[in-house]
C-alpha cells in the first residue's frame, strides 16, 4: 500500500490465508482523515482458517496520514498511518500471551470509509439472539403525518412487488 499510495489502486480487503498477500487490486482508493480501520481480534476465529472477528473494540480512526516520499533505507516510499487509539496488540499476528510487547505483525484489518449515499445504511450494533425481524427506520425530520402512513406505504409497496 506504501508504494502505490499517491495513486493507490485496492485490490480486495480479503487477505488470503497461508499467505503474505492480498488478492488483486482494481478499484482506486486513498486513505484520509476520518476513515475507520478495524482490526482483527487474534484470540476469535479459527487458528490457520483466515477467519477472524473484527469486533467493534479493534476500530481505529485515522487521525492523520502521511506519505515519505522516499525511505533512506528501503529506497521506497512509506504510508504513515496515525490512529485516534492505539491498536491493540491481539490485533497482530505474532501476538503472544507470554510477550505482549513484541506484537508488531498486522496482517488482517478492514477499512471503512464515510461515504454520503442516500441510498444505503450502515446499521452498527450486536444482533439480538433469534429470528431477524423487519422494521421501519426514519429519519430524523420525518413528518408525523408520513410516520403514521409507514405501515400502510410499506404494504402497498410490497402489493406491488416493489420490495420483498
Amino acid at each position: 500500500m506504501s508504494y502505490w499510495y499517491s495513486n493507490f489502486i485496492q485490490t480486495s480487503s480479503i487477505y488470503e490465508s497461508g499467505s503474505d498477500y492480498y488478492g488483486i487490486i482494481d478499484e482506486e482508493f486513498s486513505i484520509e482523515e476520518g476513515d475507520l480501520f478495524r482490526f482483527v481480534d487474534k484470540d476469535g476465529g479459527t487458528a490457520g482458517s483466515g477467519s477472524g472477528e473484527f469486533p467493534i473494540t479493534f476500530e481505529r480512526q485515522v487521525k492523520r496520514v502521511s506519505v515519505i516520499p522516499r525511505d533512506e533505507v528501503t529506497d521506497t516510499r512509506r504510508l504513515t498511518i496515525e490512529f485516534d487509539k492505539d491498536i491493540p496488540a491481539r490485533a497482530c499476528e505474532d501476538f503472544s500471551n507470554s510477550d505482549p510487547e513484541a506484537a508488531k505483525q498486522i496482517k488482517r484489518f478492514v477499512i471503512l470509509k464515510k461515504i454520503k449515499d442516500e441510498t444505503n445504511i450502515v446499521l452498527n450494533f450486536e444482533k439480538q439472539p433469534g429470528q431477524t425481524s423487519t422494521g421501519i427506520i426514519f429519519p430524523a425530520d420525518l413528518p408525523i403525518n408520513l410516520q403514521n402512513k409507514a405501515g400502510n406505504i410499506v404494504k402497498e409497496l410490497k402489493s406491488q412487488n416493489l420490495i420483498t
